[in-house]
């Protein structure tokens, strides 16, 4: 009954339309978090693409972390480590052993203040990676209904997530046929959705 769908599920939307898979790749994201420090240990955010192997996976930095407003400190990546399991697991939440270890092993060589930290959470989850690290926000190509805004390439908790909401809702309500003003995250970029 409803004149518009919008479809936000991110690495899961190749489930519902299969037709996004060339375009939408699911990789599985493994986090850890510590107790608060009292000492400002990450004060700016990190991105890094150096891992024991010097490799990252598809342009997404190896290792990244930040300062929690409480002090805590978030971190992950280690993907280059296990890019078999990372990949083809990657709807999967289960911790691996080897990504895990990897984390611990970046933050005892480059961030031992933080390595000491006890850890207080693991996490994993997926993330969706676009060929142009790009995340798709618009009509689905071809439908008049379908709105779809996902591919968010590790960002969909900070900085897509939310505008990207703000631009589908900025669509939702244009005139029927208006052009989609937002060319940067259009999906119509790729010929093969």
């Amino acid at each position: 009954d409803c004149s518009s769908v919008v479809l936000a599920c991110n690495a899961y939307l190749p489930l519902l339309m299969p037709k996004v898979s060339s375009v939408i790749r699911a990789h599985r994201a493994q986090m850890i978090a510590t107790v608060a420090s009292p000492l400002p240990l990450l004060p700016v955010p990190f991105q890094g693409a150096v891992s024991s192997s010097d490799r990252n996976v598809e342009g997404i930095p190896s290792y990244y972390g930040r300062s929690l407003p409480d002090g805590r400190i978030i971190f992950g990546g280690g993907r280059a480590e296990a890019p078999e399991t990372e990949r083809v697991h990657a709807l999967d939440t289960t911790m691996m052993g080897r990504v895990q270890e990897a984390i611990g092993g970046f933050l005892e060589k480059h961030f031992p203040e933080i390595a000491r930290l006890p850890v207080t959470h693991r996490w994993g989850g997926a993330m969706a990676l676009t060929p142009d690290k790009r995340p798709l926000v618009g009509l689905l190509p071809g439908s008049k209904h379908t709105y779809i805004a996902a591919g968010m390439n590790g960002n969909g908790m900070g900085a897509y997530g939310t505008i990207s909401a703000k631009m589908v809702a900025d669509l939702l309500v244009q005139t029927p046929d208006a052009k989609n003003p937002y060319d940067l995250f259009n999906p119509e970029r790729f010929a093969v959705l």
